[in-house]
C-alpha cells in the first residue's frame, strides 16, 4: 500500500523546517566565528619608558679592521 499524500505532505513540510534551521544554525555559527576572530587580533599597546637603558658604542680600530660595537644595557 503506497503512502498516502498528506503523509507525504507533512513530510516534505518537516524536511523544509529542517533545511531552514540548518541554515539559520549555521549562519549563527559564521557570525559568531567572524566576531571572534576580529575580537581575537592583536592590538599594539605601548607602555611608559621605565628608564635607565643605555646604549654603549664603541669604536674599534686595527691595521687589518675597523668596526663599531654597540652595546644595550638595561
Amino acid at each position: 500500500m503506497p503512502p498516502s499524500s498528506a503523509f507525504q505532505d507533512d513530510a516534505s513540510v518537516n524536511e523544509s523546517w529542517l533545511a531552514a534551521g540548518t541554515l539559520f544554525a549555521g549562519g549563527a555559527t559564521v557570525i559568531t566565528a567572524t566576531v571572534m576572530i576580529f575580537m581575537s587580533m592583536p592590538q599594539s599597546c605601548r607602555t611608559e619608558d621605565g628608564g635607565g637603558v643605555r646604549v654603549e658604542i664603541r669604536p674599534a680600530a686595527s691595521p687589518a679592521a675597523a668596526m663599531v660595537s654597540a652595546r644595550f644595557v638595561f
